[in-house]
């Protein structure tokens, strides 16, 4: 019975902080990209540049999505659509410290990924 009014009390305090990436809702954003079809038995390719670790995982007939991933010190810029051959039209969907759901066109914009964060993109 304590475990579960202590999980209440937690969840109460992260929901009263305001912060978008608390880790339970950090954990609850990943865990509904989790159920979406190309991450459940999409075709899967592992990419890196330096410090940057990506991935793509495509199901037929469903969106792709890319996982990138900077394990290193220094910030990166650059076009992931080079590296993995994605389509142009991407969506945030998911990222550690920033808002979701920008769109860009990634052969116009360099994406600026800073040291230590991750990001998912959504592609058709």
């Amino acid at each position: 019975m304590f475990e579960f009014k202590c999980l209440i009390v937690n969840q109460q305090t992260e929901n009263a902080t305001g912060h978008d990436y608390t880790p339970l809702k950090v954990y609850i954003k990943l865990k509904r990209l989790r159920h979406k079809e190309s991450f459940q038995w999409g075709k899967m390719e592992v990419f890196r540049d330096g410090d940057l670790l990506m991935y793509t995982r495509k199901a037929d007939g469903f969106p792709g999505y890319l996982v990138a991933i900077n394990f290193g010190s220094d910030n990166l810029t650059g076009s992931f659509c080079k590296s993995t051959g994605i389509s142009n039209n991407v969506k945030v969907v998911f990222h550690t410290h920033k808002k979701d759901n920008t769109i860009f066109n990634p052969l116009e914009i360099s994406y600026k990924l800073d040291a230590g964060h991750a990001v998912v993109l959504e592609y058709d």
